[in-house]
């Protein structure tokens, strides 16, 4: 906001103190938008239509199912570029209920035209993200978690946009892309599940590799998963329905392939769900900690 005075923060009663600084720092540039969704983005499309960008920030399940016609033709439609930060994306506030459970997000969003997609894991891929949708021609998507840790190392260059590209986050000393038994694949918040599995494996003797992909739109196509398919099992793991997220991207790109290992998809599945508690006995009622990775993968070595 400092080198760009046309970035303006539109939020919807939510973050009142995460933006303590933003609105003493510049006042008139941050406006609470209250719990009026639809209308946000319609002003924010507004904003951007007289040479501003807008930055639209709420939880998630809000901003992408209320206002999904505004997205569709007051954003996409009209070119009026903007940024739509979701904050609390897959079951991060499962706490809540299904009322805010984000786990079709991608689906729906991604047969949206002229709008890229993120899903980061943790702080370095999340600024990676947010510098690419300052500078993008499109409007953009970033599906947070919610407060998550750091995995990436603090030097790593996420100027140089690798950060975006589908990258390994945990790997066996020695082995990289080599042959292994399987490599875990996953955007978001699940990542860090992923590296506990494959660091309790690779106790057991096991190689396994952890794959995090950030970007999900444009999607890097057939040549940039090569290296992850040198594996003898694929492990495809999103916080997100069965249908229509990372598993329905990678495997729209292995369909034309000869030789692709066995895959496996581990998901929220196709239901609705309630009374799962907060994240964590969430994810491990669903089958997406790190002790239920572990047991499916022990279960291909039979």
């Amino acid at each position: 906001m400092r080198s760009d005075d046309r970035i303006v923060l539109l939020y919807g009663d939510i973050g009142n103190t995460l933006f303590d600084r933003i609105r003493k720092d510049f006042p008139g540039r941050a406006v609470n938008c209250g719990v009026a969704e639809a209308n946000m983005v319609s002003v924010a499309a507004g904003m951007a239509k007289s040479g501003l960008l807008p930055v639209v920030y709420t939880i998630s399940s809000f901003l992408y199912l209320k206002a999904l016609e505004q997205i569709k033709l007051d954003v996409a439609y009209g070119k009026n570029r903007i940024i739509l930060v979701g904050t609390g994306g897959g079951l991060s506030y499962s706490a809540l209920g299904a009322t805010h459970h984000s786990l079709e997000d991608i689906a729906v969003l991604n047969s949206i035209p002229d709008l890229a997609i993120y899903a980061p894991s943790d702080f370095f891929e999340l600024s990676a993200a947010f510098s690419a949708a300052l500078s993008d021609s499109v409007s953009s998507w970033i599906r947070l978690g919610k407060k998550e840790e750091i995995w990436h190392e603090a030097n790593t260059g996420a100027e140089q946009g690798f950060l975006l590209e589908p990258h390994l986050v945990s790997t066996e000393p020695g082995t990289g892309t080599d042959k292994c038994f399987a490599n875990f694949l996953a955007s978001g918040v699940v990542v860090k599940e992923c590296i506990a599995a494959a660091e309790l494996l690779r106790l057991r003797g096991l190689s396994v590799n952890v794959w995090s992909i950030p970007r999900l739109k444009p999607w890097v196509g057939v040549d940039a998963i090569q290296s992850m398919l040198a594996c003898e099992n694929l492990f495809i793991v999103e916080e997100h329905s069965e249908k229509g997220g990372l598993f329905s991207l990678i495997v729209s790109s292995l369909v034309n392939l000869a030789d692709t290992p066995e895959v496996f998809h581990v998901s929220t599945g196709d239901s609705f769900h309630s009374g799962l508690g907060d994240s964590d006995q969430a994810r491990h009622s669903l089958a997406l900690n790190r002790e239920a990775l572990v047991n499916l993968v022990n279960s291909k070595l039979v």
